[in-house]
């Protein structure tokens, strides 16, 4: 594990710090060159009728040096001449202060109680809370909403705990029915936020509010069996943790759930009421509670902000389906909030924003990963700026942030990009981005309004001038991806494929005739809804549009695309006061099927008629 360990309340670190042997930054003398921190919050998201906040907890109190905390304790090393003042430098030397990343080293602490864990939160639990909210809703790639195995389709009604699913074969609808997953004990709301089939066994995670305002995340797991040819879910088990769901990832025989929840510190908050202040999860209803050898403290955890009362905990843990029993094998909890949660198919990176002034905020990276059900830390980073996006390709994990630079007395921001390897290792970077525009992530590109990065070369980024309006991007497979673009002004929308070198393969231009008006994608927000069938080569593009007497219809217009270039095939469209959102379409045998709000309908490319459809009551 890497970093360092220190804290700011002087008086009680000075005596601790006389009496043990600590680096010489850590000294009594050096304690005022520590930087303090920023808190931050994460996203609120009126999409699922929540307010989803996390909060940095306030004021880091006890050295926990003397066999005190079984938690683990990370922070960066910061030496005395990295600390220095920066506001008379020129914009370049900012950034190069800015830009330098610390040591990975670390220390460990461990105790035998959760007694320590309580101490670092109990300094400050007379102070007013302090409430945080991010304004701005980070973008999550979950899992999807609508899965199929290749017999019956499986799907999600938004904002409700009911599964609709249907038996299909060549455009019919043979057995039909609706599934309502139970709340969780005495929760007020539940809402399904994601499916999966493993091994035929249909995975459904449920979010539930409880009394309290806190949230539980659910895995469901359900066998599907099929009796003469009738789809039946049969429920297997169950398992629950504290928080809101972040993401799921399947990896062989084991499951890895991420969730992120905030303890508020209230009149309840005591050393024996373990729930005020500590992660939990439940295993057959019965709550529990991660080892404190399990749960990760930063450094810098409590530098600053001594008048909160809350923390947020980002807690992932590790199942495995065997004998009908979801079982846990492992867990870990990040005791701060996390900005972003980035989980690959191997790895999981927190990212923790931090602030002192504007010139130096940075973000810490932690790296996790999954090996056989085991959930470990790996290595810890620091880059300067606050986090607007991350991925990881090939063994490198790239993030975008956006930092402030001055240049002729003028202050405005800027974003760059980051590109570590897999010991966290900054091996390459491009910076003086322009931050009006939105970035994303595609494979060895990045992707903005007007610029393309190339980042075939990890260590070398560069950008390639070339003009490309962004909007959702998809991969088609053979080294290309796909490009959806709204066209404001000519009233429809344009699709660009690329090659993996950013050469403009074909195009394609979608206006809408006089009487019409394209108003919106679901694509721009949600990519899933894109629908790209790369056997068939069928492309499928959700539509929101408006007509001449103002009524909204609601769209997926298909098209072929076969030796680089497009031939238009049809639509199935329906009147939203039918049909809220054209949620998903996938592709089965020889026909297409569209979830539209509570109805599926199949739909024939070959013959360009709508087949069949059927209407569920949720």
């Amino acid at each position: 594990m890497k970093g360092e360990f220190f804290m700011n309340d002087r008086e009680k670190v000075r005596r601790i710090l006389e009496s043990e042997e600590v680096p010489q930054h850590l000294r009594p003398e050096n304690i005022d060159l520590i930087l303090n921190s920023k808190k931050h919050s994460v996203k609120n998201s009126a999409k699922h009728y929540r307010n989803q906040y996390m909060q940095v907890i306030a004021g880091l109190v006890a050295c926990m040096t003397i066999s005190t905390c079984g938690i683990f304790l990370i922070g960066k090393k910061v030496p005395q001449t990295n600390i220095e003042d920066i506001s008379n430098k020129t914009a370049s030397e900012k950034l190069s202060v800015q830009t330098e990343i610390t040591d990975n080293t670390s220390m460990l602490k461990s105790s035998e109680s959760y007694d320590e864990i309580y101490k670092i939160f109990s300094y400050n639990s007379n102070s007013e809370m302090v409430s945080a909210y991010d304004e701005t809703e980070k973008y999550q790639e979950f899992n999807d909403s609508t899965v199929t195995d290749g017999k019956t389709i499986f799907s999600s009604n938004e904002n409700t705990s009911f599964i609709n699913y249907s038996r299909v074969e060549n455009g019919e609808f043979l057995y039909s029915s609706s599934l309502g997953i139970g709340m969780f004990q005495d929760a007020v709301q539940s809402d399904i936020r994601s499916l999966f089939i493993n091994s035929n066994t249909l995975f459904v995670v449920c979010e539930s509010i409880m009394p309290d305002g806190n949230y539980v995340t659910t895995v469901t797991a359900y066998d599907i069996l099929y009796e003469n040819d009738e789809p039946i879910l049969e429920y297997i088990s169950e398992y629950s943790q504290g928080g809101n769901f972040s993401d799921i990832k399947s990896n062989g025989d084991y499951i890895y759930l991420v969730t992120s929840e905030t303890k508020t510190f209230s009149e309840d908050f005591s050393p024996e009421n373990y729930s005020s202040y500590l992660p939990e999860y439940y295993i057959d209803g019965e709550k529990y509670y991660p080892e404190p050898e399990n749960i990760y403290i930063p450094s810098d955890f409590l530098e600053i902000n001594s008048e909160q009362l809350n923390t947020g905990f980002t807690t992932v843990a590790s199942l495995k389906f065997s004998n009908n029993n979801l079982e846990q094998t492992d867990i870990k909890s990040f005791a701060k909030s996390a900005e972003f949660v980035c989980c690959t198919e191997n790895n999981l990176y927190v990212t923790i924003s931090n602030y002192s002034n504007a010139y130096t905020e940075n973000t810490d990276i932690l790296k996790f990963s999954f090996t056989d059900g085991n959930i470990i830390f790996q290595e810890y980073a620091n880059t300067k700026g606050i986090p607007l996006n991350t991925d990881e390709y090939n063994g490198y994990f790239r993030i975008i942030v956006t930092y402030v630079q001055e240049t002729n007395n003028y202050v405005y921001s800027k974003n760059a990009i980051y590109i570590f390897d897999e010991n966290m290792n900054q091996v390459g970077f491009i910076d003086d981005l322009d931050s009006e525009q939105d970035i994303k992530f595609f494979e060895d590109i990045a992707v903005s309004d007007n610029y393309i990065v190339d980042l075939k070369n990890p260590e070398k980024p560069t950008i390639t001038e070339k003009y490309q309006g962004i909007g959702c991007i998809k991969n088609l497979g053979k080294n290309s991806y796909l490009n959806l673009e709204y066209l404001s002004e000519e009233n429809g929308f344009k699709i660009s494929v690329f090659d993996n070198s950013n050469n403009l393969i074909s195009k394609f231009v979608q206006y809408f005739n006089d009487t019409e008006m394209f108003l919106d994608s679901p694509a721009f927000s949600d990519s899933n809804s894109l629908f790209v069938d790369y056997d068939k080569n069928i492309i499928g593009i959700p539509c929101y549009i408006q007509t001449e007497d103002y009524t909204a219809e609601l769209r997926y217009e298909f098209y072929y695309f076969e030796n680089n270039s497009f031939q238009y095939i049809g639509n199935v469209s329906e009147f939203e006061e039918n049909c809220y959102s054209m949620n998903r379409a996938l592709c089965i045998d020889d026909y297409i099927y569209v979830i539209c709000g509570n109805q599926f309908i199949s739909f024939m490319p070959s013959d360009d008629i709508i087949y069949n459809k059927v209407i569920f009551q949720i």
